[in-house]
Formats: C-alpha cells, structure tokens, sequence
C-alpha cells in the first residue's frame, strides 16, 4: 500500500470540508474517522467506524468520489466497508498505517535546548540529554533514562532531543511514543504475521 494513502485522504477530507457540504460538528465526529486503506481496479475502499457515517456519506458519496478521483488524478468509485471487517481482510495494512502513524514526527516544536530553564534538579538531564545527542562514536549515554517528578522538564528535554536530531542529524530515526502505543503495534504486528 502506498504510503500516501492518508494523507491523500486528509487532502480529499481537507478539501470537502472547506467547501461546506457538511456540518462541521458533523464532519469533525464521523467524517474525520474513516480511513482510505487502498486503491484497486479503480475502487477506492474506505472504512468507516459507525454505521451513522456510512449513512452520511452515502447521501453525498458522490462529492467523495469526485474529489478523490481529482486527487488520485483517475476516476474512482469508493466502496465503503465496515473498519472491523477490513482489518480481517487486511491485517498488514493495518499495521502498516499504525506504524505510519506512530512513526510521524510528533516533537514539539517549541521544546528546545536552547528555551530549557535549567535549575539544581534537572541540570544533569539536560547535560546528559545534549551529550547523548552530540556522542556519535562512543554513545556514553544509550539507553538514556528520565525519571523524576512531575514538572521537572522530562517531556521538554525529551521534545528538545527529537527536534535537536531532527535538525542536525535528519538521517537518524528519531521518534517519540507513548509505551502503550508501542505494545500495541508490537501485538498487532505479530497478529497480522500470524494469519
């Protein structure tokens, strides 16, 4: 599947949106959460999670079609499916989209060294945080561990490490997830290796 699904999705969902066809709140609660999973033989198939969205998208489809085919450069008919049934049907896919997702740059561009307020309990984080970015050939610090109490500057530093590497060194895979997400993707993966 390409990689350019979702965002040609977003693109298509961007588009509609702004041109007024459907209430906002509307839009934002059940427009927003289908998924475009792939394009073949001229079908696109979106999944969609409630039946309240297959019913709204239906009387409009084809506002869908039209502005997905525009976007796809290639007339498309779009098949609506329900998200639990594509995930039998395509277990890799899901993964892969997941991975994608969780793989996209989510630093904080405000979270910098240069804006850190350093004091007595975090000057160590931070030494330790900047040297772990600049150790090229003898990483002294890796694994590199954070802990303490709230409101310490954890999160900052952690933000200010993602957006350091990704502006000095752009060819390392630096990213920032939640533990839960990475178990997740870790069940899912093996699952979908399993059918």
């Amino acid at each position: 599947m390409p990689a350019n699904f979702d965002r040609m999705w977003e693109n298509v969902l961007k588009k509609i949106h702004s041109s007024h066809y459907f209430n906002d709140q509307d839009f934002q609660a059940w427009i927003y959460k289908t998924t475009l999973f792939k394009i073949e033989n001229d079908i696109a198939y979106i999944a969609y999670r409630s039946s309240i969205t297959k019913a709204i998208m239906e009387r409009q489809l084809a506002i869908f079609e039209s502005t997905l085919s525009e976007e796809w450069s290639s007339p498309v008919r779009i098949h609506l499916i329900e998200y639990k049934e594509m995930e039998q049907m395509m277990p890799e896919v899901i993964v892969q989209q997941r991975t994608n997702t969780l793989l996209e740059n989510k630093f904080n561009p405000t979270y910098t060294f240069e804006n850190f307020i350093e004091g007595n309990s975090n000057q160590e984080a931070y030494a330790a945080c900047f040297a772990a970015c600049n150790q090229i050939s003898f990483p002294a610090f890796n694994p590199l561990m954070l802990y303490g109490n709230s409101g310490l500057g954890k999160t900052h530093l952690l933000h200010a490490v993602g957006n350091y590497l990704s502006a000095e060194r752009p060819e390392a895979k630096v990213i920032y997830m939640y533990s839960g997400d990475f178990v997740t993707l870790l069940i899912d993966a093996m699952k979908a290796k399993s059918i």
